[in-house]
């Protein structure tokens, strides 16, 4: 009975892990697209800003 447990809890363990390793990865593919997003709009106020300043 000891090992059905231990198996059981195990089972459930390896879903947890899985299911975190699906959620890094997103993560780290929202953090990449964040930061391409900062950088477009880094671009867009410096270009506001060369623009203000030919006015």
């Amino acid at each position: 009975m000891s090992d059905n447990v231990d198996n059981l809890v195990l089972e459930h363990l390896r879903v947890i892990r899985g299911d975190l390793s699906d959620v890094k990865e997103r993560l780290d593919r929202m953090d990449l697209r964040l930061s391409a997003i900062e950088q477009t709009i880094g671009s867009l106020y410096a270009l506001s800003a060369s623009d203000r300043e030919t006015l």
